[in-house]
């Protein structure tokens, strides 16, 4: 019966909604016009799944797929406000075991020559924490062409990525802080190299363009670098 629910209200609620003086008495129809207008809940609100409508089923099923990883690539090709390469190339020309390195103005590297024993091309840099992709060269095979390598330095030179996704541990890689790492590009002995360009490259894993863009700066290592001049 409704009587049962008047406890719901207080009669100042009651008046409220009825518009009427704090009389405090009603009549059953008052009373009843009253309770009408109480919502004793609200779907989602704790509610048993059984007790919502097929509606709102079906409005529930989509949230509970929902999958916000293009939302979270999205805002993080925001924060990296255009700088696609975060691999930092600090290398010099030079030439080892018969190859002759050459480094680009846009950052590439060019190899010529016979590798009279395993060539190798290394610098050293620093990343800042994120997840990444390392790219470098094309068709890299260590055990017979090329390959290139990230080292941690912060951690005894252990490798945390090659340029073969297929070689362990991969080309992905995270990092929980900015870490001291070397790059390292290496020309199996015997191969020979004309005008072989390698592409060193991190980008973001939600950076979904495979092509090669030169290092730019991110905001944090302009901030950094702003810092550096005020000192």
């Amino acid at each position: 019966m409704a009587n049962d629910y008047i406890g719901a209200y207080s009669g100042a609620k009651i008046d409220e909604l009825l518009g009427k003086a704090d009389t405090q008495v009603y009549t059953k129809a008052e009373v009843n016009s009253a309770l009408a207008q109480k919502v004793d809940a609200v779907a989602g609100m704790g509610l048993s799944e059984e007790s919502y409508t097929a509606s709102e089923k079906q409005k529930l099923a989509g949230l509970s797929n929902y999958d916000d990883t293009d939302i979270a690539g999205g805002v993080a090709a925001a924060l990296a406000s255009g700088a696609r390469n975060h691999l930092k190339n600090t290398a010099s020309d030079h030439t080892n075991s018969g190859v002759t390195f050459t480094v680009g103005t846009d950052g590439t590297i060019t190899a010529n020559g016979t590798a009279s024993s395993n060539a190798t091309m290394v610098w050293d840099t620093s990343v800042p924490a994120g997840s990444y992709i390392f790219t470098c060269g094309e068709a890299p095979n260590r055990s017979l062409t090329y390959d290139a390598m990230i080292l941690d330095l912060d951690n005894s030179s252990a490798v945390i990525a090659r340029d073969n996704p297929n070689d362990t541990p991969g080309n992905t890689f995270t990092l929980s802080r900015t870490t001291n790492v070397r790059i390292h590009i290496r020309i199996t002995e015997g191969y020979s190299c004309n005008s072989l360009v390698f592409r060193p490259m991190l980008r973001s894993v939600y950076d979904k363009d495979p092509s090669y863009s030169p290092y730019a700066p991110g905001n944090r290592e302009l901030y950094e670098m702003l810092l550096a001049l005020n000192k």
